[in-house]
């Protein structure tokens, strides 16, 4: 699990390394492309006082810690999600309550106030008033998902719960692709914000790659929501059975 946890943040460390890197390669006209090029320049020079073995021992482990704290970043960057994610939740919950009031009221120790509040919040209007509110009905509606994870995990162990594992990468991996999307997206707004040639046919592609980062996100956390409830109604089956 540790293995493919850094698997992903590699992955998507490497990919927002590459769109910095395009980014980059746009500014080369500019004075920040100069200073930039100048850093580079006198840090090699730097490194360049140790021995050539040295050197590129240092450079790789700079390389690697460099890419995995990136991947990490993004991934906690991921929480500006969290709002969709809880009105997905709710709505599945909603959709299931039929089933699930039962089980959450054989562990009601531990979830059914988080699960009442979750619950509560479909049919709440969003206010600056309530900001406080809606933050701790996110922070119930992790703790809600994580009980459910973990009880499918448990009761299947890891070779049946494979599916759901794969799910969960997957939204994990989705989700940090849509954050690396906006970060893009946001540069390039400023760059053509601060540009004297300032193009509503790249503004437009923007919101529209904003949106499908959005649509991807939301998309990936669905998709784990289904194979999780579909799991958990079938344990729930057979140890009522």
């Amino acid at each position: 699990m540790l293995s493919t946890r850094f698997t992903e943040y590699g992955l998507t460390g490497t990919f927002f390394i590459i769109t910095q890197i395009l980014l980059f390669y746009n500014l080369h006209d500019s004075t920040l492309y100069d200073q930039v090029v100048t850093y580079i320049g006198n840090f090699h020079n730097s490194i360049g006082l140790l021995s050539s073995e040295n050197t590129s021992s240092l450079l790789t482990a700079l390389a690697f810690v460099s890419v995995f704290v990136i991947g990490l970043s993004l991934d906690l960057l991921g929480s500006i999600f969290l709002q969709r994610e809880m009105q997905c939740l709710a709505l599945e919950i909603k959709k299931n309550s039929s089933w699930l009031d039962n089980f959450v009221k054989q562990n009601s120790e531990y979830m059914a106030q988080n699960y009442t509040q979750v619950l509560q919040s479909v049919s709440q209007t969003k206010k600056l008033s309530q900001l406080f509110s809606h933050l701790k009905t996110m922070n119930n509606a992790d703790r809600v998902r994580s009980f459910f994870i973990s009880y499918v995990l448990v009761n299947l162990g890891k070779d049946k719960s494979q599916i759901l594992i794969e799910q969960i990468h997957l939204w994990r991996t989705g989700r940090v692709v849509s954050v690396i999307i906006w970060v893009f997206s946001a540069e390039i707004l400023f760059m053509e914000y601060l540009s004297s040639s300032f193009s509503y046919t790249t503004f437009g592609i923007i919101i529209l790659s904003l949106l499908i980062a959005t649509f991807l996100a939301r998309s990936a956390y669905e998709r784990m929501l289904t194979t999780l409830f579909s799991l958990m109604y079938i344990l729930i089956k057979e140890k009522n059975a």
